[in-house]
């Protein structure tokens, strides 16, 4: 079931990233568009989930919020290359609602309580937001996909190790052995 869900996702990215907006340019050329930045957060769940938020902009630069459960807390930079964010945002743009507007999950018949949400937000050039919300507890194979496309941007981005959370256990240590 893995193996399917793995190729259900690689060919959910190969597909979005082919949809890209055309806009004609003044000498009749047609030139990608893309969003200049995009802020995904990633909220609590009823667990240690990492709380985080990256906002990516198209000149490459990563902005890095650990709220909680993070490998990191607080903010850092990262700079991956325009090409690679520009690929990010124009895969993410299908997710994009009418400017100004709020969206969700299409479809979510059975929905587990415990699970973390995922926010898109992009700024329009009036300061509104424009938001897409994710709930990654929602059943179904779409559902799945969209979730492990907004969890897999962090590895894209190379931000694995300020997401990750190492839990402090506590080890009992072994008692003292009895004297002779």
């Amino acid at each position: 079931m893995k193996n399917y869900s793995n190729k259900l996702f690689f060919l959910a990215l190969i597909s979005l990233s082919a949809c890209q907006a055309q806009t004609p340019t003044a000498k009749g050329n047609t030139m990608t568009t893309a969003t200049d930045a995009v802020t995904l957060n990633a909220t609590a769940c009823y667990g240690t989930c990492p709380i985080y938020e990256i906002t990516l902009h198209a000149n490459g630069q990563v902005d890095f919020e650990g709220k909680g459960y993070t490998g990191h807390q607080g903010k850092a930079q990262r700079q991956v290359s325009p090409e690679l964010a520009k690929d990010i945002l124009q895969a993410l743009e299908v997710h994009r609602p009418k400017a100004g507007t709020t969206a969700k999950n299409a479809v979510c018949k059975r929905r587990a309580t415990d699970h973390p949400s995922y926010i898109l937000t992009w700024r329009e050039k009036t300061g509104e937001p424009t938001i897409y919300r994710h709930y990654s507890g929602c059943s179904g194979a779409e559902n799945r996909i969209i979730t492990e496309q907004l969890k897999g941007i962090a590895g894209r981005l190379n931000l694995l190790d300020l997401i990750r959370y190492k839990r402090k256990v506590k080890r009992l240590s072994k008692p003292d052995a009895p004297s002779s």
